[in-house]
């Protein structure tokens, strides 16, 4: 499929995949139980050599689609790297990110649309990064954040 940073679809029965024509885009995840959808741009591994520390004009970006309509508002309240963006229940989003100075990548949570109430979820021991962020949330309020 052209366009390495396109993201498509196909139903889970299989089928022809098609592009939800979001522009370019690393990330994509649905609102659990709604019809939101997160979209990250500049959200790939931030424990990459040439990612660790950035603060350039290509830091991570979040867009929020709160009605499913492909009208995406870019969310301003993170600044830095971030990456593995994930909607949780309610209005929660939790990913990995340098906000701490640099020196290490954490996992956050924050609000969505506004990034408000952010706070650390975790930091890996010493000087490593955490990578690879997967969230197991069967239950409300409940669940579990897994990172490597």
């Amino acid at each position: 499929m052209p366009g390495s940073d396109t993201i498509w679809m196909v139903p889970l029965q299989g089928g022809d995949a098609s592009s939800l024509h979001t522009g370019p885009a690393d990330s994509f995840c649905f609102q659990p139980g709604g019809v939101g959808r997160l979209l990250g741009r500049h959200t790939g591994d931030v424990a990459t050599a040439q990612w660790k520390g950035y603060r350039g004009g290509c830091t991570g970006e979040l867009w929020i689609d709160s009605n499913g309509c492909n009208s995406f508002v870019c969310m301003s309240g993170i600044k830095g790297n971030i990456g593995n963006p994930i909607w949780v229940h309610g209005n929660r989003l939790v990913f990995i990110a340098e906000q701490e100075g640099g020196d290490a990548a954490e996992v956050y949570a924050c609000d969505v649309g506004t990034g408000e109430n952010m706070c650390m979820l975790a930091k890996p021991p010493g000087d490593l990064y955490a990578r690879h962020l997967a969230v197991d949330a069967s239950s409300p309020g409940e669940g579990l954040v897994v990172f490597m």
